[in-house]
Protein backbone atom coordinates (compact mmCIF):
# COMPACT_ATOMS: atom_id res chain seq x y z
CA UNK A 1 0.00 0.00 0.00
CA UNK A 2 1.63 3.35 -0.96
CA UNK A 3 1.32 6.44 1.46
CA UNK A 4 0.45 9.81 0.13
CA UNK A 5 2.13 12.72 1.97
CA UNK A 6 -0.69 15.38 1.91
CA UNK A 7 0.45 18.70 2.98
CA UNK A 8 -0.89 19.89 6.24
CA UNK A 9 -2.20 22.92 4.78
CA UNK A 10 -4.27 20.68 1.85
CA UNK A 11 -5.13 18.15 4.64
CA UNK A 12 -6.94 21.64 6.63
CA UNK A 13 -8.54 22.65 3.80
CA UNK A 14 -9.78 19.08 2.72
CA UNK A 15 -10.78 18.89 6.43
CA UNK A 16 -13.31 22.09 6.22
CA UNK A 17 -14.38 21.52 3.06
CA UNK A 18 -15.71 17.85 3.75
CA UNK A 19 -16.97 19.32 6.86
CA UNK A 20 -19.09 22.35 4.85
CA UNK A 21 -20.25 19.22 2.67
CA UNK A 22 -21.51 17.04 5.68
CA UNK A 23 -23.52 20.61 7.27
CA UNK A 24 -24.96 20.90 3.29
CA UNK A 25 -26.17 17.32 2.89
CA UNK A 26 -27.54 16.94 6.87
CA UNK A 27 -29.80 20.65 5.35
CA UNK A 28 -30.95 18.95 2.41
CA UNK A 29 -31.81 16.10 4.07
CA UNK A 30 -33.53 18.25 6.50
CA UNK A 31 -35.53 20.31 3.49
CA UNK A 32 -36.57 17.04 1.90
CA UNK A 33 -38.27 15.88 5.36
CA UNK A 34 -40.36 19.56 5.23
CA UNK A 35 -41.23 19.13 1.92
CA UNK A 36 -42.38 15.62 2.46
CA UNK A 37 -44.86 17.48 5.28
CA UNK A 38 -45.56 20.04 2.92
CA UNK A 39 -47.04 17.53 0.41
CA UNK A 40 -48.79 15.66 3.51
CA UNK A 41 -50.64 18.98 3.82
CA UNK A 42 -51.26 20.08 0.82
CA UNK A 43 -53.59 16.84 0.19
CA UNK A 44 -55.06 17.24 3.46
CA UNK A 45 -56.14 20.40 2.32
CA UNK A 46 -57.44 19.08 -0.60
CA UNK A 47 -59.35 16.39 1.26
CA UNK A 48 -61.12 19.17 3.30
CA UNK A 49 -61.77 21.04 0.36
CA UNK A 50 -63.07 18.30 -1.81
CA UNK A 51 -65.20 17.62 1.33
CA UNK A 52 -66.96 20.86 1.91
CA UNK A 53 -67.84 21.20 -1.80
CA UNK A 54 -69.63 17.44 -0.92
CA UNK A 55 -71.23 19.13 2.03
CA UNK A 56 -72.85 21.81 -0.25
CA UNK A 57 -74.56 19.13 -1.80
CA UNK A 58 -75.72 17.75 1.41
CA UNK A 59 -79.85 18.73 2.37
CA UNK A 60 -80.16 19.88 5.92
CA UNK A 61 -81.28 17.38 8.36
CA UNK A 62 -79.62 14.51 6.35
CA UNK A 63 -77.73 11.61 8.31
CA UNK A 64 -74.43 11.46 7.68
CA UNK A 65 -71.29 9.09 9.60
CA UNK A 66 -68.85 11.77 11.22
CA UNK A 67 -65.55 10.16 12.19
CA UNK A 68 -64.40 10.37 15.77
CA UNK A 69 -61.30 8.30 14.93
CA UNK A 70 -59.67 6.36 12.40
CA UNK A 71 -62.19 3.95 11.62
CA UNK A 72 -64.77 4.98 14.27
CA UNK A 73 -67.62 7.06 13.03
CA UNK A 74 -71.00 8.67 14.84
CA UNK A 75 -74.27 8.92 13.04
CA UNK A 76 -75.51 12.70 13.21
CA UNK A 77 -77.52 14.72 11.60
CA UNK A 78 -76.65 18.06 9.93
CA UNK A 79 -78.88 20.58 10.55
CA UNK A 80 -77.93 23.43 8.82
CA UNK A 81 -75.16 23.18 5.75
CA UNK A 82 -74.90 26.75 5.16
CA UNK A 83 -72.55 27.83 7.99
CA UNK A 84 -69.65 26.17 9.51
CA UNK A 85 -67.28 26.62 12.32
CA UNK A 86 -63.68 27.61 11.76
CA UNK A 87 -61.02 27.65 14.94
CA UNK A 88 -59.63 30.69 14.61
CA UNK A 89 -57.11 29.79 17.47
CA UNK A 90 -56.66 29.93 21.10
CA UNK A 91 -60.38 28.13 20.67
CA UNK A 92 -62.78 30.77 19.44
CA UNK A 93 -64.53 29.49 16.74
CA UNK A 94 -66.06 31.77 13.72
CA UNK A 95 -69.05 31.11 11.84
CA UNK A 96 -67.90 30.70 8.01
CA UNK A 97 -69.87 30.10 4.74
CA UNK A 98 -68.64 26.66 2.85
CA UNK A 99 -67.18 29.08 0.24
CA UNK A 100 -65.44 31.48 2.84
CA UNK A 101 -64.27 28.34 4.57
CA UNK A 102 -62.80 27.13 1.03
CA UNK A 103 -61.34 30.53 0.14
CA UNK A 104 -59.50 30.20 3.51
CA UNK A 105 -58.14 26.75 2.70
CA UNK A 106 -56.89 28.06 -1.05
CA UNK A 107 -54.84 31.14 1.13
CA UNK A 108 -53.30 28.34 3.24
CA UNK A 109 -52.62 25.97 0.70
CA UNK A 110 -51.03 28.85 -1.88
CA UNK A 111 -48.99 30.18 1.35
CA UNK A 112 -47.54 26.60 1.28
CA UNK A 113 -46.80 25.81 -1.86
CA UNK A 114 -45.03 29.40 -2.34
CA UNK A 115 -43.57 28.26 0.75
CA UNK A 116 -42.37 24.45 -0.79
CA UNK A 117 -41.10 26.23 -4.02
CA UNK A 118 -38.61 28.52 -1.85
CA UNK A 119 -37.58 25.62 -0.06
CA UNK A 120 -36.87 23.57 -3.33
CA UNK A 121 -34.49 26.57 -4.64
CA UNK A 122 -32.80 26.43 -1.77
CA UNK A 123 -32.50 22.86 -1.64
CA UNK A 124 -31.24 23.29 -5.06
CA UNK A 125 -28.66 25.87 -4.17
CA UNK A 126 -27.20 23.64 -1.46
CA UNK A 127 -26.95 20.70 -3.91
CA UNK A 128 -24.92 22.59 -6.42
CA UNK A 129 -22.65 23.70 -3.80
CA UNK A 130 -22.35 20.42 -2.65
CA UNK A 131 -21.59 19.43 -6.41
CA UNK A 132 -19.14 22.05 -6.17
CA UNK A 133 -17.59 20.91 -3.25
CA UNK A 134 -17.53 17.88 -4.38
CA UNK A 135 -15.06 18.14 -7.50
CA UNK A 136 -12.68 20.50 -5.06
CA UNK A 137 -12.05 18.01 -2.67
CA UNK A 138 -11.77 15.36 -5.46
CA UNK A 139 -9.23 17.91 -7.37
CA UNK A 140 -7.33 17.88 -4.24
CA UNK A 141 -6.91 14.31 -3.26
CA UNK A 142 -5.79 13.94 -6.95
CA UNK A 143 -3.07 16.39 -6.31
CA UNK A 144 -2.02 14.82 -3.27
CA UNK A 145 -1.82 11.46 -5.34
CA UNK A 146 0.61 13.30 -7.83
CA UNK A 147 2.68 15.16 -5.57
CA UNK A 148 1.39 18.68 -6.70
Amino acid sequence: MTKIKVSKDKQIEMQKKYAEYQTIDQRVKQIKEQLEKFEIQIQELNNIHESLMELKQVKNNTELLVPMSSGIFVKAAVQNTDKLIVNVGANIGVEKTIDETANLLAVQQNEIVEYRQQLMEQMQLLVNHAGMLERELTALAESSETGE
